[in-house]
């Protein structure tokens, strides 16, 4: 019923009349890792996932949405459905409680990347689970991120750093994030990033993944993406994924 219901969400999101002009597309999908640029033009964009992993012999499937709209220049709204940050525990945690984490945020755009500076962000992201979790408790959370990224020719450097606040601070962990991505074409790009999650509570296990992926623009509203990569080198934890990203314009 739950992955039905993000289907049906996905079909009303797509159906919108696509209007306003050509732009350049800044996609987040996919990986870990964010970009700094917001959503050009005043726009809507819908960015749709669809991840199958594997914990420890247990899998699970996850679909993703990720709906944005940009006011000017430096400010964006986002909608998140399925937040769970690739992380094993709170999938695990997710699945097993059957829980849909939906969260609503914003990205500010703090510094336009230059010739010499890179671009700054800082995203923040409010949080709750769909249903009850463990010990009876509903599930609340904040993530705050700062985004750095540059641009060295055909390559990109981001980096992602922030902290993720739940159930009014019982828990505290803090993310790290690093991306290089490579343009093979004007269209076609690869990219390759290392992620980790530090918990200060005694007895929490660090988490340290690597994704890869590859990205493919059709025309100027639409990317494909594809990519996979392992979550935990401690446990036999993988995945794989595939996206739909779309350009959605003012949408009337």
């Amino acid at each position: 019923m739950a992955r039905m219901r993000v289907l049906l969400l996905i079909i009303f999101v797509i159906t919108f009349k696509i209007t306003g002009a050509q732009t350049e597309l800044t996609f987040d999908r996919p990986g870990i890792t964010d970009l700094y640029a917001i959503v050009p033009n005043n726009a809507f964009q819908a960015e749709i996932g669809y991840d199958y992993f594997n914990l420890h012999n247990e899998q699970d499937e996850l679909p993703s949405l990720t709906l944005r709209k940009s006011f000017g220049k430096r400010f964006e709204l986002r909608y998140v459905y399925d937040y769970a940050l690739y992380s094993p525990s709170l999938i695990r945690s997710y699945e097993r409680n059957d829980i849909l984490v939906h969260g609503i945020g914003t990205k500010v755009n703090l510094w336009q990347e230059g010739k010499q500076m890179p671009g700054i962000s800082i995203i923040a992201t409010a949080k709750g689970a769909a249903k009850k979790v463990l010990l009876n408790e509903r599930y609340y959370g904040t993530d705050i991120f700062l985004v750095v990224q540059k641009a060295f020719g055909r390559f990109e450097y981001t980096n992602n750093t922030g902290v993720l606040i739940e159930n009014f601070g019982t828990s505290t962990r803090y993310m790290f994030g690093n991306c290089i991505s490579y343009d093979i074409t004007e269209r076609k790009a690869v990219f390759a990033e290392q992620y980790s999650f530090f918990t200060p509570n005694e007895g929490d296990a660090d988490e340290f993944g690597l994704i890869g992926g590859f990205t493919y623009q059709l025309g100027s509203r639409y990317q494909l993406d594809t990519s996979g990569g392992i979550m935990d080198f401690d446990d036999s934890y993988w995945f794989a994924g595939v996206g739909l990203s779309v350009y959605l314009g003012e949408l009337n």
